[in-house]
């Protein structure tokens, strides 16, 4: 076989490959890096800040939303789980939130030590859940 002919093969190839493993969804990307997981982490605390991650003050409320991560670590990025399609990633942090039903307008402070799972959405973007 001639050197262009191998040189074709070996691109149509790859090409095929990768065309199989996109429809397959198998993951063709990096793990997610410390800014990624960062941003997804921060888009999920502004909806909703875990209970876990807050105590109750003064008895009038619990951890709200508009979570505002001050200091933030990735901890570890696990392996792919192709099934549900996600990445685990434990991470660390600390930061402020809104409480839920405190009309004074003041501000808790939460601290974790947490699993994620980090996932990129129905429109391509990536996204952070609490479990």
């Amino acid at each position: 076989m001639s050197s262009r002919k191998t040189k074709t093969t070996v691109a149509i190839a790859c090409m095929s490959l990768f065309l199989i493993l996109a429809s397959c969804g198998l993951p063709l990307n990096q793990k997610p890096s410390e800014e990624v997981a960062r941003t997804a982490i921060q888009k999920y605390l502004l909806r909703k800040v875990p209970q876990q991650f807050g105590e109750q003050h003064d008895g009038v409320g619990w951890p709200g939303g508009n979570g505002q991560l001050e200091q933030f670590k990735l901890v570890r990025v696990g392996d792919y789980n192709s099934e549900n399609k996600y990445w685990p990633v434990e991470a660390s942090g600390n930061g402020k939130y809104d409480l839920c039903c405190d009309r004074r307008g003041y501000r808790g402070q939460f601290k974790f030590l947490a699993r994620f799972k980090i996932f990129k959405d129905d429109f391509g973007q990536w996204a952070a859940e609490f479990y």
